[in-house]
């Protein structure tokens, strides 16, 4: 079952297919690195898991 992988940017908001779960992350990891935010995972069930590498700034900051 695929994985997405959901993020924004100042420019666009992506949404990326993974088919397992390391790939999701792998993926999710290079987003956030790259400066996106609200990068989430979102299960083959539907739930959506907002990742959190230590690095992701927290949009609620910038209030």
């Amino acid at each position: 079952m695929p994985f997405q992988v959901h993020a924004t940017d100042a420019a666009c908001c992506l949404r990326l297919r993974r088919d397992s779960l390391e790939g999701a992350q792998k993926k999710a990891r290079e987003l956030v690195e790259a400066n996106y935010w609200d990068v989430q995972i979102e299960y083959p069930d539907g739930r959506l898991v907002k990742v959190d590498f230590g690095k992701q700034a927290s949009r609620s900051d910038d209030m």
